[in-house]
C-alpha cells in the first residue's frame, strides 16, 4: 500500500495569457492552479506544474485514492546576493501525495482535479457520470435486489433491464451496470469500480507493460549552485535504463515572460526542459526524480544519458512531423530514456551532459553575474517560516519583515462570514486538498492578514505557547482569535520571489544533435 509520495519538483509559470486555443494544447492538462503550491500571491497569474505523480496521474470521478499535500518551500541556504545559481531552480519541493485509503497492489493512482474539470468536457465527451451519480446508483442497485428478494430469472432480468431504461437522469443510468449480471457484480464491487475494469493490473501484466520508476531519489547536490540533485536508489549496471522520461511538447516561444511591454526573463519551466538550438519545440519530462537530474561540468563524472526510448510507439511516426502538428496536438506520445553510462553505486549522484551550448551560457552568466540586494534587503520566506514566533503589527514598526514577505493565515473557509467585529476560533483547514470543495479541509489559499495581537495560552511551556488574534480584510474587517503559530504562514509577495530575478539563469537541456529528428529543425 502506497502510504506516501514525495513528489518532487513544482515549477511556477506566471503571467501566461490564455485563451480558448491554448487550453486544448498539452502543456494546460499538466499545469495546476497556483493555490495548490502556495504561490497564489507570487504573480497577477500563476500556475504550476508538477512532474512525478502530480502529472503522471489521472483523475477518476469516483474512485480518486491519493489525496495532495502542500510542498516544502527553500533554497538550501543559497542568497540571491552571493549564490550564481539562485533563480535558476525551483524553491518548491515534497510536493506530497498520500493515500486516502487502502490501495491493493497494481491499482491505478487517481488524484481528484474537481467535478468542474469533467463537467467542462462533457460538450465533447457526452454525459460523465460522477461521484454523486456512482453513489446513486449503487443505492439503486442495492434496493433492486433488496426488492427482488436475491431472484435472478427471467422476470428479474426484465425488472433490471426496465428500472434502468426508465431513469430519467442520464448521468445516473450511465452508471448503472448495462447487464442484470454486472449489477450483481456490483454489489460487491461498486458501479464506479466495475466501470473501470482495467483499474487494477496484475504483479506479471506490471512486470510485461510496466516501467520502474524508483531507481531515483532526491536530495541536496554535490553541486551547490544547482540545488538538489538526483541519486540512485540501487546499484544500477552501465546500459542499465534509470527511468523513462515521458515527456510533454511545449512551445519555445510560450515560456517567454512579459512584464508589462519589457521582456525580461524566460520561464523557470526553460531550466527543466529538453531542446535543441534550431527548433522550436521544448521537450518536457514528467516522471518522478528526473528532473533533478543535474549537468556536471567535469565530463568524467558524467555517468547517464538521454536516448530515445524503445518504448514509445510514437517517437518514430513523430519523428516525421512538423513541429506545428505536434504541438497542436492534444495528447504526449514522445519519450526519452535516462540510461547509465557507468557502473553506478547506490547513493551517486547521477549527471548529464546538459551540452555545449549550455556549458558556454552558464560560464558566461557566472562571468557577467552580479549579487541583487543583500541578506538584509531580502529574507527567503523559509527562514521567517522556522521563527517560533510573530511580530505583530506594533512589532513590526520598529522591526519590519522585509518587503518581499507578505504574512497570511491559514482560514477554514467555509466558517468565514463577513460581519463585523466577529470573532470566531480557528479550525486547521490543511489535512489534504479537496479541489471539488465539498469536504472541510478544503484550504483554498492562505489569505494576506494582520497579526494584532499575541499571548500565551493555558499550555504554557509547550513548544509553540503563544495563540494570536488575527484579522483578515473583506468587506469588513474579521478578527480571528486563538489562531496557533501553524495556521500563520508567510509567502512571496508579487514579483519577490527568486524565480522573478531578471538576471536568474536559464537555458534548456541539449538533446543531442544526432538523435535529434531534422523534420523538427525549424530555426
Amino acid at each position: 500500500m502506497i502510504k506516501n509520495c514525495a513528489e518532487r519538483c513544482l515549477i511556477h509559470k506566471y503571467n501566461i495569457k490564455l485563451d480558448h486555443n491554448d487550453l486544448v494544447h498539452t502543456p494546460y492538462h499538466y499545469i495546476w492552479e497556483g493555490h495548490t503550491t502556495i504561490s497564489t500571491y507570487e504573480a497577477d497569474e500563476i500556475d504550476s506544474l508538477s512532474p512525478g505523480v502530480g502529472a503522471l496521474c489521472n483523475a477518476h470521478p469516483a474512485l480518486n485514492n491519493v489525496d495532495m499535500r502542500m510542498p516544502s518551500i527553500d533554497t538550501l541556504g543559497l542568497h540571491r546576493s552571493t549564490d550564481v545559481g539562485v533563480g535558476a531552480f525551483s524553491d518548491r519541493h515534497n510536493h506530497g501525495f498520500s493515500a486516502k485509503q487502502d490501495i491493493p497492489a497494481g491499482m491505478e493512482i487517481f488524484l481528484t482535479y474537481g467535478d468542474d474539470w469533467f463537467q467542462g468536457r462533457e460538450e465533447e465527451l457526452g454525459p460523465i457520470p460522477l461521484e454523486r451519480h456512482y453513489q446513486e446508483a449503487d443505492d439503486i442497485i442495492k434496493k433492486f435486489f433488496a426488492d427482488i428478494d436475491g431472484k435472478d430469472d427471467a422476470e428479474a432480468i426484465s425488472k433490471y433491464e426496465l428500472m434502468r431504461n426508465s431513469n430519467k437522469e442520464v448521468n445516473v443510468k450511465m452508471a448503472l451496470p448495462e447487464t442484470f449480471e454486472g449489477a450483481k457484480e456490483s454489489l460487491t464491487k461498486g458501479t464506479a469500480l466495475l466501470g473501470t475494469p482495467d483499474v487494477i493490473r496484475s504483479k506479471g501484466w506490471l512486470d510485461e507493460n510496466g516501467l520502474c520508476l524508483d531507481n531515483l531519489r532526491y536530495d541536496k547536490s554535490s553541486i551547490v549552485q544547482a540545488g538538489r540533485g538526483a541519486f540512485a536508489n540501487r546499484d544500477l549496471e552501465k546500459g542499465q535504463l534509470i527511468a523513462p522520461m515521458p515527456l510533454i511538447q511545449v512551445d519555445r516561444n510560450r515560456v517567454r515572460n512579459f512584464s508589462k511591454i519589457v521582456e525580461i526573463n524566460a520561464q523557470l519551466l526553460l531550466n527543466y526542459s529538453y531542446g535543441h538550438r534550431n527548433s522550436s519545440m521544448l521537450l518536457m519530462p514528467y516522471s518522478p526524480v528526473v528532473n533533478f537530474v543535474n549537468n556536471n561540468e567535469d565530463k568524467s563524472k558524467v555517468n547517464a544519458q538521454v536516448q530515445w526510448s524503445a518504448e514509445s510507439l510514437q517517437n518514430k511516426l513523430w519523428a516525421e512531423d512538423n513541429v506545428s502538428d505536434i504541438l497542436d496536438r492534444e495528447y504526449t506520445g514522445l519519450m526519452l530514456d535516462l540510461v547509465a553510462t557507468a557502473e553506478i553505486n547506490e547513493g551517486d549522484e547521477i549527471f548529464l551532459d546538459y551540452g555545449s551550448n549550455w556549458d558556454q551560457a552558464w560560464k558566461e552568466h557566472v562571468d557577467s553575474w552580479r549579487g541583487v540586494g543583500s541578506i538584509e534587503d531580502f529574507v527567503p520566506i523559509e527562514h521567517y517560516n522556522a521563527e517560533k514566533i510573530v511580530r505583530t503589527v506594533d512589532e513590526q514598526k520598529s522591526d519590519p519583515y522585509t518587503t518581499n514577505a507578505l504574512t497570511t493565515v491559514w482560514l477554514f473557509s467555509d466558517g468565514i462570514k463577513i460581519r463585523d467585529s466577529v470573532r470566531y476560533n480557528w479550525t486547521d483547514p490543511r489535512f489534504s486538498f479537496d479541489l471539488t470543495g465539498s469536504l472541510s479541509v478544503y484550504p483554498s489559499f492562505p489569505m494576506p492578514c494582520k497579526v494584532l495581537k499575541r499571548y500565551e495560552t493555558e499550555s504554557a511551556g509547550t513548544e509553540d505557547k503563544f495563540q494570536y488574534e488575527i484579522s483578515i480584510k473583506g468587506n469588513f474587517d474579521i478578527f480571528f482569535y486563538d489562531v496557533p503559530r501553524e495556521a500563520i504562514q508567510f509567502v512571496y509577495k508579487e514579483y519577490t520571489s527568486n524565480q522573478h530575478i531578471p538576471t536568474a539563469f536559464r537555458h534548456e537541456i541539449e538533446i543531442p544533435d544526432e538523435i535529434f529528428p531534422d523534420k523538427w529543425k525549424d530555426l
